[in-house]
């Protein structure tokens, strides 16, 4: 199909080619010289001062030249009217088309220019060109469709060969059913079956009593023939051919019976099987049922560890806000303390404001009420000041008396005192690290931590250790200690030796880990001695 539409193509192509060539030389012919100088002339005057320049075709197009068989030749003027070019309605030209059809415009206007041929000839060869055109895209719009039917027909034709494919399968399950339904048609029924059976049954039943009688006929026939009493034999054979008859007569009775049997037998098995059948229906509700249930039970098993999870969630939420709370209520009392601290030394600093106001104003006043008196009262001052220092160094040498007289007494000598308190929640432990500072010691005195705290409640316990150094809380169980983990009652105290030996610093540890709902509130106070 594509060799097809290529070879058509490519004739319209070269048909086109050839009808271009012929008609320029039948233009060439038709016009000789004398007309061409003739055309040119007209052409000249027509275009004023356009015939020196390349005139475009898209903007020279002859609309009607006014030609009679009377007038002679030099009397025929053509009109040329200078038009924009008509828009091609609704034509999707290809660049290539394009090209070759401006070409062949130059190459028609160069023609009129050298006055080779007429405009008649070449309104002509344009409608030629435009007819050219429209082939061409006639030829491509029929490359398309050709090659949507082709592909068209190639789909259908797929789809037919599988519909026939379907329709052979069809139609083999058909002739396997037809042949299905003839075998089942021409079945033997039960009751067939069963007189065939009789049948069969009666004739085997009297083959047997033939075979058994014959040669009690040929014994009974030999002994008459022997004895020469034939008409006694006749009567035994009849006898015995009518024990026989009754003979089978009872067989066929019993036989009869048998059958009987058999339906019932068979009639009860039908009974059994639909009670069979019943049982398992029954059987069958029974374990959808039980599959119900069990999947009622998963589901409330599911509830209720999903609710188990959700309680112990709920506990660890209060356990957490347990936690939180004895922690912000710690940090509340220590920040309690801290402001306790603070406004004791606000109020220490507020009283020496205001005796310091109160003097201020007094001296302002007696500046003021005493200014003429002001030498003397600088006198009284310088007096004073005197009498002031003199008071100081006798309190400083009192002072050093009592110290030493206290201290050769006691031998040792006071450093500091620290207090403070803190909250030790449910499960935690609390710290307080604590620096010798500034009061260093001699080196013939050693420094003893004097420690007593009190607890709240007074009837809980709580551990209680003096590390050395300033111990942080991943290196608790490793430090060096001089109490570890002594469980005190209500509150305590006592004093250590040696405390101070790492970094002039020591830990205070209490751990509340054994309790695991009440907290506990520690209240402490802190000595440093410098013992001789």
């Amino acid at each position: 199909m594509d060799s097809f539409i290529s070879d058509s193509y490519d004739r319209a192509e070269s048909s086109s080619d050839v009808l271009n060539l012929n008609a320029s030389k039948s233009l060439e012919e038709k016009n000789p010289p004398e007309n061409r100088h003739l055309e040119q002339s007209s052409v000249e005057e027509g275009n004023g001062n356009h015939s020196t320049d390349r005139p475009q075709m898209n903007s020279i197009i002859p609309l009607k030249i006014d030609a009679s068989a009377t007038k002679p030749e030099a009397e025929i003027k053509p009109k040329i009217i200078s038009v924009k070019s008509a828009p091609t309605p609704s034509k999707v030209i290809k660049p290539r088309q394009v090209n070759e059809f401006e070409e062949a415009n130059d190459e028609i206007a160069e023609l009129l220019l050298t006055n080779r041929i007429t405009i008649h000839e070449s309104s002509k060869l344009q409608a030629i060109l435009r007819e050219n055109a429209s082939l061409k895209d006639k030829i491509t719009k029929l490359k398309t469709l050709l090659g949507r039917s082709a592909k068209a027909s190639k789909e259908t034709k797929a789809e037919l060969d599988a519909h026939k494919r379907l329709l052979d399968v069809a139609k083999k399950e058909v002739e396997r059913l037809n042949d299905r339904v003839e075998a089942l048609a021409s079945r033997p029924t039960h009751m067939d079956l069963l007189a065939d059976f009789e049948t069969n049954f009666d004739r085997a039943l009297m083959n047997l009593h033939t075979d058994d009688v014959i040669p009690s006929i040929k014994q009974s026939v030999g002994q008459s023939t022997g004895d020469q009493d034939a008409d006694g034999g006749d009567e035994n054979v009849s006898a015995m051919l009518m024990n026989e008859l009754s003979q089978s007569r009872a067989r066929m009775e019993h036989l009869e019976g048998i059958n009987a049997s058999l339906m019932k037998r068979s009639a009860q098995l039908e009974t059994q099987n639909s009670e069979i059948l019943r049982e398992r229906e029954s059987v069958h509700l029974k374990t959808s049922n039980l599959q119900l249930e069990l999947r009622m039970a998963k589901m409330e098993t599911e509830n209720a560890s999903r609710s188990m999870r959700e309680k112990a969630a709920s506990l660890n939420e209060m356990q957490m806000e347990i936690d939180l709370v004895t922690k912000s209520a710690m940090d509340a009392n220590a920040r309690a303390a801290e402001g306790v601290e603070v406004a004791k030394s606000i109020k220490s600093d507020k009283a020496q404001v205001e005796e310091l106001k109160a003097k201020v104003a007094a001296l302002q006043e007696w500046a003021c009420a005493a200014a003429e008196a002001k030498e003397a009262v600088k006198d009284e001052n310088k007096i004073l000041e005197q009498k002031l220092a003199e008071y100081e160094k006798e309190n400083n040498t009192n002072q050093l008396k009592q110290t030493t007289s206290y201290e050769d007494r006691t031998g040792e000598r006071h450093l500091w005192t620290k207090s403070s308190s803190l909250v030790i929640g449910a499960g935690t432990i609390s710290r307080r690290e604590i620096e010798l500072g500034n009061n260093i010691a001699m080196d013939f005195e050693t420094v003893i931590l004097r420690w007593k705290f009190d607890i709240t409640p007074n009837d809980q316990d709580i551990g209680f250790s003096i590390l050395k150094g300033k111990v942080d809380d991943k290196n608790i169980k490793t430090a060096d200690a001089v109490v570890r983990e002594r469980v005190v009652l209500g509150g305590g105290g006592g004093e250590v030796q040696g405390a101070f030996a790492v970094q002039n610093a020591c830990t205070l540890i209490w751990s509340n880990q054994q309790s695991w709902v009440r907290p506990r509130t520690v209240k402490y106070v802190v000595e440093a001695l410098a013992m001789m």
